[in-house]
């Protein structure tokens, strides 16, 4: 999933197969952060509690977790969500 995630506007467009995935990568992104941030304000669950900045764009969650996974190849085959996940809870810890 991240190497389409990674892609260029020129790239995703290339082909339809390309253009579904990464605007599917980007979804995934998107709803993600949403429902996090939902349910860090109604759960403050040490598991998912982080602290993404309202300002953060998909293209720096995408970046996030790209040096995240570069940094940790060992656990890239892990689920694309679960990456994710691990990312933007080191980047942005909870604060209590």
């Amino acid at each position: 999933m991240l190497p389409y995630c990674k892609m260029t506007s020129q790239e995703a467009v290339a082909n339809v197969s390309n253009t579904w995935i990464n605007g599917h990568c980007y979804g995934i992104i998107y709803g993600m952060t949403q429902m996090l941030r939902l349910f860090v304000a109604q759960h403050p669950d040490p598991l998912v509690c982080m602290a993404i900045p309202e300002a953060v764009t998909n293209e720096q969650l995408v970046n996030v977790i790209d040096k995240f996974a570069e940094a940790h190849s060992e656990i890239v085959q892990l689920p694309f969500t679960t990456l994710a996940l691990m990312a933007m809870r080191t980047t942005w810890p909870c604060k209590k």
